[in-house]
């Protein structure tokens, strides 16, 4: 008969995780039983009323009840057993503090060489944070607000720090790690012209104002022009500039460029080329002397000349005639700027010019006396002629003056060239003669007084006043003019003028005559009174004559 059982207890040493071995805290869940009997069969029940031959504990709060029946069926039920389950790892998190990450929030870079590290947890819980470098472990426990935090007291290297957390039942979480980089020193930033385009390479003038900056790889750049007000980009101005570079790295480390002060010259001037003597007309470009002036250009301004586009020398030599040049100007900052200019350079003196009268009038043909002063210049077109009757004072008109003269002539073409002097002497008898005084050789027509009947018996002409060398015409109608005159029997009207040596002709005289070359009838005489007794015997007592058939005007004469 076995009418006994023993009552379950719990063992001492049970697997307790907490503060104590009585704080009813385990890690394990597992029970530790005492005082069962050997031939017991074992039931376990949650609520005291439903029984199962297994018994798991969960997470957190459990309470249990063993019962244990022997073989002999009695029974006995043990006291109810109450105990917190804390199996699983603590839950943290771990992060380098904001306050420490001077990078981005999530690069774990920063430039603080004791940083802080920090999270969150369960209260209570402890955490251990060992640093990298210097292996320093910080511990401190999770506070009541679910965060906890732990600062470096030494420098620490870059490298892993690694953190764990300890809950109440004493389970030590898996490690977390952090790779922190510890970044503390940055380049200081240095500016230098990306071309310095100006007369050297270290005057700091340029055509383009960009520069390059020489820093860390991982810097932030931001520009200034007056060392307090900072931006992300820099626009040069033209002229004088001053800038600083302000570099900030990623692990928040701040270091400023020295003022870099540059001169931007973009522009290049506008420059017109011209001709040092346009000694043509006004603007028609053809010179006979080469010079080139360039105006507007920069000072100190770099000056070259082309005549291909490639070729570019400092001085620039004409061809006569049509020049093309391309002229660059090239200021301090190697701004440049190309003009082409064509000119035509003259610099041959013209032929000297030809000289001959217009009308060389003279009874010779070629012994230079003319009656209108006018002289033929042969010379180059377009030439301008200049005269002179002294060889000093020139003038652009020549007016001959009466007698002899000598002038002189030269020609400046269009581009200014001055030929060799050409001179003439000419005489210039622009003076008609006086008209002729015209009369008879013989006025043959009155045996008394002074005979001016202009009748005549021969029809010369007798002629006088008439200018030495001169040449005389006749002429008996006005049209018709001859050397030479022959009077015609009865009236004669002729005009006679005188040409002189220089072929000025003058006025004409007119003169009227009349030539008789007929001797008159024989008179037939008789008495007055033939007083004789036969009337005609002849004889007469008073001497008087009587003349019939006589000439009208005749003159008789008697012996």
């Amino acid at each position: 008969l076995d009418t006994v059982i023993s009552k379950p207890t719990r063992g001492a040493g049970a697997a307790t995780a907490g503060t104590s071995n009585s704080d009813g805290i385990t890690r394990s869940g597992a029970l530790n039983l005492n005082n069962i009997d050997s031939d017991a069969q074992l039931q376990y029940s949650t609520d005291g009323q439903t029984w199962t031959s297994s018994f798991t504990a969960v997470e957190g709060t459990n309470s249990v009840t063993l019962k244990v029946t022997d073989a002999a069926g009695n029974v006995a039920t043990s006291d109810t057993l109450s105990f917190t389950l804390n199996a699983a790892d603590a839950v943290f998190t771990a992060q380098l503090d904001l306050s420490s990450n001077s990078g981005s929030s999530t690069d774990l870079l920063t430039q603080d060489l004791t940083p802080t590290i920090s999270g969150t947890g369960t209260e209570g819980d402890i955490i251990q944070v060992t640093m990298p470098g210097t292996g320093e472990i910080l511990s401190t426990t999770v506070a009541a607000d679910g965060k906890w935090s732990v600062t470096a007291s030494t420098d620490v290297a870059s490298g892993t720090v690694s953190v764990t957390a300890s809950n109440a039942a004493g389970v030590v979480s898996a490690a977390k790690t952090l790779t922190l980089q510890i970044d503390a020193s940055i380049t200081t930033p240095v500016i230098s012209l990306i071309s310095d385009t100006g007369s050297n390479s270290t005057d700091k003038v340029t055509s383009n104002g960009t520069f390059t900056v020489s820093a860390d790889s991982d810097s932030l750049l931001t520009y200034s022009t007056n060392g307090t007000t900072w931006s992300s980009t820099f626009t040069a101005a033209e002229g004088a500039n001053t800038v600083q570079v302000r570099a900030t790295d990623a692990a928040g480390n701040v270091a400023t460029s020295s003022a870099f002060s540059f001169t931007l010259d973009s522009q290049t001037s506008v420059f017109t080329v011209a001709l040092s003597c346009d000694s043509g007309t006004a603007s028609d470009k053809l010179s006979r002397d080469a010079t080139l002036v360039i105006t507007g250009a920069e000072a100190g301004a770099d000056i070259s000349y082309s005549t291909n586009g490639s070729t570019w020398t400092s001085t620039y030599t004409a061809a006569e005639g049509l020049n093309t040049v391309k002229v660059r100007v090239m200021d301090a900052a190697g701004n440049q700027r190309t003009q082409d200019y064509s000119f035509t350079l003259d610099s041959t003196a013209p032929t000297p010019a030809a000289l001959t009268l217009v009308c060389d009038s003279g009874s010779q043909g070629a012994d230079k006396l003319t009656n209108n002063g006018n002289i033929n210049v042969a010379a180059e077109a377009g030439a301008t002629l200049e005269y002179s009757t002294n060889g000093t004072t020139w003038g652009t008109t020549f007016v001959a003056s009466e007698g002899a003269n000598t002038v002189s002539v030269r020609v400046t073409d269009q581009a200014g060239n001055v030929s060799n002097t050409s001179s003439l002497s000419f005489t210039l008898d622009s003076a008609a003669p006086t008209a002729p005084t015209v009369g008879l050789v013989c006025d043959s027509g009155s045996i008394s007084g002074a005979g001016t009947d202009k009748i005549t018996n021969t029809g010369t002409l007798s002629l006088s006043s008439v200018e030495a060398g001169g040449q005389l015409e006749y002429s008996t109608n006005g049209v018709n003019w001859a050397t030479t005159f022959a009077a015609a029997e009865g009236v004669n009207n002729v005009k006679v003028r005188v040409t002189d040596a220089t072929g000025n002709t003058g006025a004409v005289a007119t003169y009227s005559f009349t030539l008789d070359t007929q001797a008159p009838a024989a008179p037939v005489l008789g008495l007055v009174c033939d007083s004789g007794a036969l009337g005609t015997d002849k004889i007469t007592q008073t001497g008087n004559l009587t003349a019939s058939s006589l000439e009208a005007g005749a003159t008789l004469q008697y012996s």
